[in-house]
């Protein structure tokens, strides 16, 4: 007793003397915040969730983490506490229980506090498996139980966590000798897309100098941002940090993707300073945002709903990639590449001369690298001055992997013409002058 005595004294000693610190106080203030922090990125971002979420087949999900060991965490403390009665072991026991005791509660609360869980968790479940085995068994017969034990919780993660990275390890093995085993899995493919981001678009500065600043970013849902960083080399105005990155711009980054018209989607890239921007096939999307008029719709008029002339797309792919959303066991859309990268573009105007009120349109077929073809097309109606002005995003000598499948094609009444738009004219958003001719 006069020893647990004296070592509370010297605790509480040493205790004030690091309160009296300057700025400790509100520094630890400020980290207790932090243990159970909620914010927006919380629903988005897997390390904040609950190792237990209230839904159907919840009891199963921390069978992803740690295996059966998950439904032993509560009793960890209780044994590591048992086995201190043991005078050998009393000291390393009530560390044991009172480590396992507070990281085992903030592991169950987040996910996040996994790995300062885990150091207690290994010795911690051992010895209450251990301690199993000594209720059930003496001698040999308690080290069979005790391993017959920890081989049953230990192989729930095979068939809970990796039977899907199985699975796609097995498909990668059977790719042909001339396929990409990479293709056969979501991150894989992914992989080969930031490589593609880095071969189709312009280099920029700061890649391995910090005091260089970035001609452009490049606008990507966050989860992806680290990879664009080390495979593409392109900066990003949010990443898988979250909140945490230091960015200013996270926020408005992430609004980016759920805007539902072009002027709102250009207005937030302008002030990201953003050239370029990467969508992806998460799933089912249940909103006209961004995401379903440029990845699933490819900006192009449909439902009443104008096109979108200052997003064209450069690339897509990877043919016969995996989407994101198995990640997610999320269904992907037939026929959908799972990325796709756009250039924000001033586009070309067109001016075609045509009576007051005639109805006017340009259209042409735009061909991917896998050879999907889509038509992009615009509508306009010529004003009293008798010009009609529609602006496009694709021109007909692009050197990207995305092509136009011939000239364009305007209509103005009965009178057609066939034109070339000059890559120049889109990137700098000059005028193309049209005079349609009546077909005889």
């Amino acid at each position: 007793a006069l020893r647990a005595a004296r070592a509370a004294g010297v605790a509480a000693l040493a205790l004030a003397a690091l309160l009296a610190l300057p700025g400790l106080v509100s520094s630890l203030r400020e980290a207790a915040g932090f243990v159970g922090k909620q914010d927006p990125w919380a629903a988005l971002n897997a390390e904040q969730r609950p190792l237990v979420r209230a839904r159907l087949g919840a009891l199963l999900q921390p069978l992803w983490f740690y295996g059966g060991f998950a439904y032993l965490i509560p009793l960890v403390p209780l044994a590591a506490a048992w086995r201190a009665r043991d005078p050998r072991w009393r000291e390393p026991s009530l560390v044991l229980a009172l480590w396992s005791a507070a990281f085992g509660a903030l592991a169950v609360a987040q996910l996040r506090y996994g790995a300062d869980y885990a150091p207690a968790a290994a010795v911690g479940f051992a010895v209450t498996v251990d301690e199993f085995g000594r209720r059930f068994g003496a001698g040999t017969r308690r080290a069979q139980i005790a391993t017959a034990l920890a081989a049953a919780l230990g192989l729930a993660p095979m068939a809970a966590q990796h039977a899907l990275q199985a699975r796609a390890s097995i498909a990668a093995a059977r790719v042909p000798a001339s396929g990409d085993p990479l293709l056969q899995t979501a991150t894989g493919t992914l992989y080969r897309f930031a490589e593609e981001i880095r071969r189709v678009t312009p280099e920029t500065a700061g890649y391995r100098d910090a005091a260089a600043w970035p001609e452009y970013a490049i606008l990507t849902p966050a989860n992806i941002g680290h990879l664009l960083h080390y495979v593409a080399r392109r900066a990003t105005p949010s990443d898988n940090f979250g909140p945490y990155s230091g960015s200013r711009h996270f926020a408005m980054a992430q609004r980016f993707f759920n805007v539902k018209t072009e002027a709102r989607a250009n207005a937030v890239a302008e002030r990201l300073r953003a050239r370029y921007v990467v969508t992806v096939e998460y799933g089912p999307v249940h909103n006209l945002g961004l995401t379903q008029r440029l990845h699933r719709e490819d900006g192009v008029e449909i439902w009443e709903q104008p096109p979108w002339a200052l997003f064209r797309l450069v690339t897509e792919g990877p043919q016969g990639g995996r989407p994101l959303s198995d990640l997610y066991r999320g269904a992907a859309m037939p026929g959908v590449a799972p990325y796709k990268l756009w250039e924000r573009v001033p586009g070309a105007l067109l001016e075609v001369r045509a009576p007051a009120g005639t109805a006017v349109q340009a259209g042409v077929p735009v061909r991917a690298p896998s050879g999907r073809t889509f038509r992009w097309a615009a509508r306009a109606t010529a004003g009293d001055d008798g010009v009609a002005r529609l602006r496009v995003p694709y021109a007909t000598d692009a050197t990207t992997p995305v092509k136009t499948a011939g000239p364009w094609l305007v209509q103005a009444g009965l009178a057609h013409a066939t034109v070339e738009v000059p890559e120049a004219a889109v990137l700098g958003g000059a005028t193309v002058a049209v005079a349609p001719v009546e077909t005889p």
